[in-house]
């Protein structure tokens, strides 16, 4: 869920941003916005991953793992 929601965003995001400058679509822009989605998509997975982990480590030490102890796990371990 995160990596198909980011993805989209960060996409509208970018073409906003373009249209706010003025800049023109050009192919420089396209490759600019496909290395963006690319490394969207990435550091999506990176942070699922690293969430599962932080998810796993709460279970074994706590016998409760609330969501937002393992957010805060995995984001301080990035």
């Amino acid at each position: 869920m995160i990596v198909a929601l980011a993805v989209p965003f960060s996409a509208i995001g970018a073409v906003w941003f373009l249209y706010f400058l003025g800049y023109n679509m050009s192919i420089a822009v396209w490759v600019g916005l496909i290395a963006l989605l690319g490394v969207d998509a990435e550091t999506g997975v990176f942070m699922l991953l690293y969430l599962d982990l932080a998810y796993e480590e709460q279970r074994r030490q706590v016998a409760f793992a609330t969501l937002r102890n393992c957010v805060r796990l995995s984001s301080t371990a990035r």
